[in-house]
């Protein structure tokens, strides 16, 4: 206290501040921890819980779709008849490999009035490869002897049988119905099982359906700590089990399969949004706070050493403005002193670097169009054609419109060049490019050159009949210019054209429009040139698919 006393104030009144926020602080963590958190945590285990119920309920639909297709095939009349007749016309016309995937299914067993197997057929994914006979087996042994309860068909109808079952390949979907006739819904004649395999895609499925992460999997190849196993033990009803981990809640929940033989834990894991949240707006809270205490004390600092401190975070501030690229705001420095005439040199500094700046962004935006033009004809190049296609497609797929390719190609360019030299082909290409462009009338359309003598445009948004038409017009434009090419059979300079026309029914799938374009020129040239060609998406490499026009 004595050291205290002989302080200066500027250094008490600094001390007095930093230990009135420094109780602050602890008693508001106090608070939070005591009070605040604790609630944080009881709405984070009720919306886990509710999460939870969300996936139990979107497990119940897909039982619910697959009972839906097990209900509907169990009053075909044809299935009826199969039981008795065993007749594999039956087999053949319905459980083929795109039934299966068609349906979304992966096993299905029929079995007699006496629940004896008809037949029985099974996939596994992801590769689709046969289940063993056995597997089959013991599947349809554990509905018998547990829910479907081996009778004879006095005891039919069976009762509405659906859920989760635990085999030896994994869980499974069930849904057992009876086969009846659809005009006699009491004349039951056997049993139709179908069931998928609760694997990864539809687990997935259901996550991005629900945004939440669960996983599912039998007790016995459960990977669960010896901790959550005890206290998971003996749950039976459902009960959760709710704990934290990793800036998570997890919850788990013990559940009996349908054949009462076997369980299986349904887990689900959340973020401790809350929590996280909560925490986040105290800890900025104590920022802001910590930013205002020091603030207090700059003012006690600045109110005594204002001629110095004040001037120079001015100049950082200047300095900072600089860096961020604003170069137009100048130093508000008095200049009757050192740091004055520091801040003018920082400002005749900014204005050198704006008016450089300035001059290399123009260089840049040549440099850039430079790029991406053909220096020859003036069109945009080869490498700017591949950026554009690729974007015009993927956009146009996300806008399901329809995306028109042209490709040109100059007729006996070759000769051409051969009969009047180089220098006059090079202006034979501008030409051409500059009347392609004048023909293009909108500001979407643009034209590349893809090689050579070979030309592209990019038609976004444009039907098969408009770029036909496009295609066209260029080749009227082109011969119109009559430019003498005495090695042409037209005696003057003429171009093939090939338009396609497609919308787009996968991302990056761009090359097919360029191929189907490059075919449509193909057929131009093949039938004697100086025509447009066009091509739609349901072409094939038949000409008789290709429409032809020529000029």
């Amino acid at each position: 206290m004595e050291r205290f006393r002989y302080l200066k104030i500027k250094y008490k009144f600094i001390i007095l501040v930093a230990g009135t926020f420094l109780a602050f602080m602890a008693a508001a963590s106090a608070i939070h921890i005591l009070l605040v958190r604790p609630v944080f945590f009881e709405l984070e285990e009720h919306d886990a819980e509710k999460n939870y119920r969300r996936i139990v309920h979107a497990l119940e639909r897909e039982i619910y779709h697959l009972d839906r297709l097990c209900n509907d095939w169990s009053t075909w009349d044809s299935l009826f008849n199969y039981i008795y007749t065993r007749n594999t016309s039956f087999i053949n016309a319905n459980l083929g490999p795109e039934t299966f995937a068609f349906g979304n299914f992966d096993q299905v067993i029929i079995l007699d009035r006496n629940l004896n197997r008809v037949y029985a057929l099974g996939y596994s994914h992801p590769y689709r490869e046969k289940l063993k006979s056995e597997v089959l087996a013991k599947i349809e042994s554990l509905l018998k002897n547990s829910v479907l309860k081996k009778s004879s068909i006095a005891n039919m109808p069976i009762e509405e049988v659906r859920g989760v079952l635990v085999t030896d390949i994994g869980l499974m979907l069930i849904s057992a119905r009876n086969v009846m006739l659809r005009t006699n819904p009491n004349a039951s004649n056997g049993v139709i099982i179908m069931s998928k395999l609760l694997d990864e895609r539809i687990m997935m499925s259901i996550s991005e359906q629900t945004e939440i992460d669960f996983s599912i999997f039998p007790v016995e190849q459960s990977f669960l700590s010896p901790g959550i196993k005890e206290k998971l033990s003996g749950s039976l009803p459902v009960k959760l089990l709710i704990n934290r981990s990793d800036k998570k809640i997890n919850v788990y929940a013990l559940r009996q399969d349908i054949a009462g033989s076997g369980k299986y834990v349904l887990h689900i894991s959340t973020p401790m949004a809350i929590s996280v949240k909560g925490d986040g707006v105290i800890k900025l809270a104590i920022f802001f706070l910590v930013v205002a205490t020091i603030a207090v004390l700059l003012i006690v600092i600045l109110t005594i050493d204002r001629s110095i401190v004040s001037p120079i975070n001015s100049l950082i501030d200047q300095v900072k403005r600089i860096a961020k690229g604003d170069y137009t705001r100048r130093g508000t420095v008095p200049s009757n002193n050192e740091l004055g005439l520091l801040s003018m040199a920082v400002d005749d500094m900014a204005q050198i670097i704006s008016t450089q700046t300035n001059e290399l962004k123009g260089v840049n935006e040549r440099l850039e169009l430079m790029s991406i033009t053909d220096s020859l004809t003036g069109a945009y190049n080869r490498r700017h054609f591949d950026n554009v296609v690729r974007f015009e497609w993927e956009r146009a797929f996300r806008a399901k419109e329809p995306m028109s390719l042209i490709m040109i190609d100059i007729d006996y360019f070759k000769p051409y060049n051969d009969t009047y030299g180089h220098v006059e082909g090079d202006k034979c290409l501008k030409a051409i490019s500059t009347c392609i462009t004048d023909n293009l009338r909108r500001e979407t359309d643009h034209l590349y050159r893809y090689g050579g003598e070979e030309f592209a445009i990019i038609l976004p948004n444009t039907s098969h009949e408009g770029a036909a038409h496009v295609a066209s017009s260029i080749v009227e434009a082109v011969s119109a210019m009559e430019m003498p090419h005495s090695a042409s059979k037209y005696d003057r300079i003429t171009i093939s054209a090939g338009s396609a026309t497609k919308t787009p029914a996968l991302p990056k799938m761009y090359s097919e429009l360029i191929v189907m374009a490059d075919k449509a020129l193909y057929h131009s040239k093949k039938n004697g040139r100086n025509m447009a060609v066009s091509a739609s998406a349901a072409s094939s490499s038949s000409a008789d698919d290709y429409i032809y026009k020529s000029c």
